[in-house]
């Protein structure tokens, strides 16, 4: 990113404010490509408030200053032994099975989102666009949503795959909610950190 600026969260009133290694918990803004772009590095998981739409504040401004399009990224685990630690992996849909939605208490009817064009076609062949011209190697699949912060159990892990997830993880489904709500077309990466619960034989930790 060029010509970057940072602001922190705490600098910005109403952002939520993480307490996960690896999360800034910062906005830049810059240039990628020509292209003016927002980045937010950091986002508050709902294991951390209990509270699911703790991303919304964030997304209503983004989405307030005119910004059309969200790509959000994670870190997530493999139910898939073809898709070990370091591969990629496009959205193509999500299974919520956190219990929970950043909706619950909306009072408009607009809380009824539709969500079966949730992750963008234009926007995921984009960027399946961009993988094959960089020679990047993009796997597709499901991301299904555990509300943590524990980790998924193995038997959790074989239900998951029984139900048509290719991976795991703790966040994301929420601000894709929020900003299908909100109006932003929306595409979503995971980063495969490790193997899920129960295929190797060996305990998770948030290290990996």
């Amino acid at each position: 990113v060029k010509d970057a600026r940072r602001i922190s969260y705490a600098e910005l009133p109403g952002f939520p404010r993480s307490g996960v290694s690896g999360h800034a918990g910062e906005v830049v803004a810059g240039h990628f490509a020509g292209t003016p772009v927002l980045m937010l590095s950091g986002r508050a998981h709902y294991y951390e408030h209990g509270n699911a739409a703790a991303m919304r504040p964030a997304l209503e401004v983004l989405a307030g200053i005119g910004i059309s399009h969200l790509i959000l990224t994670n870190a997530a685990g493999s139910v898939d032994p073809e898709m070990g630690p370091g591969s990629v992996m496009l959205l193509t849909d999500h299974i919520n099975f956190s219990g929970s939605n950043p909706l619950i208490g909306e009072p408009s009817d607009r809380r009824f989102v539709g969500l079966t064009e949730a992750y963008d076609a234009s926007l995921r062949g984009a960027i399946e666009k961009a993988a094959k011209a960089t020679g990047t190697s993009l796997h597709k699949g499901v991301y299904m949503w555990f509300s943590g912060p524990c980790f998924e159990t193995p038997a959790e892990i074989r239900m998951a795959r029984v139900m048509g997830a290719n991976a795991v993880g703790m966040s994301t489904v929420p601000e894709v909610i929020l900003a299908r709500f909100l109006g932003l077309k929306v595409a979503a990466c995971s980063v495969i950190t490790n193997l899920a619960a129960g295929m190797t034989g060996a305990e998770l930790s948030h290290q990996e």
